[in-house]
């Protein structure tokens, strides 16, 4: 797989990817980049690949100006076709992850964007792959155990976003002549050997909170699911369900038997910040309730897909200090750092 066509270069998990893509000397990536033209979209696009350290890459990265959002692609009839022709694999990580959008703007994103980046990969004559980015939380407020073959719709969903990544993944299913492999992140934080993030949310926001003192209390259960993989993790599984040569119809890329329980982060927070552990009870903080639905799950993921191609994600109390290092220096995103190069870093161990 020489051409690999890569939505969402630009966010987190597609940056990431990105950076992935390009340890393999022999291959070249087409991203779609938001972007009014030609020129902009390439900006974008060098400015990812200096923020990754990667900018002798740049002639292996071709930037197309376009838009999921936008039928067919914001392309052109002509430009789709030629692209079409060239692709090899598509990596679709292109997604909006906010919880406060309402389900027609959710789905508007990810589940109309989906569509068209399908009928792209419909178009290509040699696509090898196709990998689609969902989430671990299309299993919404299901309890117990969640197998990586599940997918029915029996239960409620915490927020637009659960449900349009629901429909996304039922939408990319239904096309059952795609080589189609999905992988299903929990919720990512920053790299587990540096700490390196650029994108501070989800838990970082309750965990801003607490370390200014602004959270004493949190209603939340203690003995709640906090399934917590890194980026780099998530990246490598991305890049597995991708290269390998019998991939499964999904991978979990989640942290599995080693999820934590909210009471063990919680404790761990306090450790490092040396501050009295939050109540698990009271009133919500302001500007946090859209992320106290996840201090409540009772859904186990399981990832016995992942583990069979060696994949297993570090447990969060080997890295968690190395995130919060990071933040702090990095001011909670306030201060941007480089990401540190690839090759200074190692492969997370399987």
């Amino acid at each position: 797989m020489n051409c690999v066509f890569l939505t969402g270069a630009t966010g987190f998990v597609g940056t990431e990817t990105l950076a992935r893509l390009l340890e393999r000397p022999e291959r070249e990536v087409v991203a779609l980049v938001r972007a009014p033209d030609a020129a902009g979209a390439r900006e974008r696009l060098l400015d990812v690949l200096e923020r990754l350290g990667l900018e002798e890459e740049a002639g292996r990265v071709h930037a197309v100006a376009g838009d999921v959002t936008t039928p067919g692609l914001g392309l052109t009839d002509a430009e789709r076709y030629a692209l079409a022709d060239r692709l090899d694999a598509v990596v679709h990580c292109a997604a909006s992850v906010s919880f406060s959008l309402g389900l027609r703007e959710s789905r508007a994103i990810n589940v109309d964007g989906t569509r068209r980046v399908v009928e792209l990969a419909l178009q290509a004559p040699g696509l090898e792959r196709f990998v689609h980015v969902s989430t671990a939380y299309v299993a919404g407020t299901r309890p117990g155990s969640f197998a990586e073959d599940d997918l029915d719709h029996g239960h409620a969903f915490r927020n637009p976003y659960e449900q349009s990544k629901w429909e996304a993944e039922s939408l990319v299913r239904r096309h059952r002549e795609l080589p189609l492999t999905v992988v299903r992140p929990s919720i990512v934080v920053g790299d587990s050997q540096t700490g390196w993030t650029s994108a501070f949310n989800v838990l970082y926001h309750p965990l801003q909170a607490y370390a200014r003192g602004l959270v004493d209390t949190i209603p939340a259960d203690p003995d709640s699911i906090v399934d917590v993989v890194p980026v780099d993790y998530v990246a490598d599984g991305i890049l597995a369900a991708l290269e390998a040569p019998e991939p499964p119809a999904t991978l979990a890329l989640v942290a599995g038997e080693h999820a934590p329980r909210l009471v063990e982060l919680t404790d761990a927070a306090a450790r490092y910040f040396d501050r009295p552990p939050p109540a698990l009870e009271g009133e919500p903080p302001d500007g946090l309730e859209a992320f106290l639905p996840y201090f409540t799950v009772a859904t186990a993921f399981d990832d016995a897909n992942a583990r069979a191609l060696g994949l297993q994600a570090p447990r969060i109390e080997e890295y968690f200090d190395r995130l919060m290092d990071f933040a702090v220096a990095s001011r909670w995103g306030k201060r941007p750092a480089a990401r540190p190069s690839v090759t200074a870093r190692t492969s997370p161990a399987a």
